[in-house]
């Protein structure tokens, strides 16, 4: 299959996630088959729903800031109290502030992965719909985990790949239009599900017959007849039966 377009999903820490995308001249391959409307609605659809169902690393980081400049304040204002004789209960309440943060973002991290988890299926039913609707123009979308063969360059990115927090990378390739049965997406983040489904061909009529199935397991129990033995007649049994 060849690939028309690679799009990253980038997570960075101090701005909401996204996808990065070039403009739609940029991908010569892709411009052969899909229109640029539909290419930008697709896009539009897929960064739409990212926005609000990727769980998104950067409100801990603007939180973590948040916590840290309230303890900051505390401690001066602790400082100032005692210079200035007041009551040192007013610090702890400032403390409160930050108590909590660390509660909900402590919570919240530990939902994560339920969260990317959910958003893996959304996304799938998201690329499927979207591949049902694109099934004209033979091309299908479906997403991965980030390769070694992937660059900064291919994937649209405006610097180095080292500098991006790639999540995932979603596809746009090729789907031959015989022998393929119901185009798939892949998942896997972290341990979650990574299957890479290609185009699955039906075997022939010729291969089934020619197929030699071999018997496994221990033979078939046969019946067995068993029949006693005649009787052994000797010279003392003769000699009782021709006594009177």
């Amino acid at each position: 299959m060849m690939v028309l377009g690679a799009f990253a999903l980038v997570n960075p820490r101090w701005r909401p996630s996204n996808i990065v995308y070039k403009e739609y001249e940029d991908y010569v391959q892709l411009t052969q088959f899909l229109p640029k409307d539909i290419f930008e609605a697709r896009m539009k659809t897929i960064t739409w729903l990212v926005l609000r169902e990727f769980p998104h690393v950067c409100l801990d980081s603007h939180l973590f800031v948040l916590a840290l400049a309230l303890v900051i304040a505390a401690a001066v204002f602790a400082i100032a109290a005692r210079a200035l004789s007041i009551a040192m209960w007013y610090p702890l309440c400032i403390l409160i502030i930050p108590a909590m943060i660390a509660y909900w973002t402590t919570r919240r991290r530990g939902l994560y992965f339920i969260k990317i988890s959910q958003f893996h299926d959304k996304l799938e039913e998201c690329l499927k719909s979207l591949t049902i609707m694109d099934a004209a123009y033979q091309i299908r979308w479906s997403y991965r985990r980030l390769e070694l063969t992937d660059s900064g360059e291919s994937l649209g990115l405006k610097s180095a790949l080292d500098n991006h927090a790639v999540t995932l990378v979603i596809e746009i390739t090729q789907m031959r239009s015989s022998n393929c049965i119901e185009p798939c997406t892949s998942r896997n983040y972290n341990g979650e599900r990574q299957q890479r489904v290609a185009d699955v061909l039906l075997p022939t009529y010729e291969s089934i017959e020619q197929d030699i199935v071999l018997d496994i397991g221990p033979p078939a129990m046969e019946e067995v007849i068993i029949t006693s033995p005649p009787p052994v007649y000797t010279s003392s049994s003769r000699q009782q039966e021709l006594s009177p």
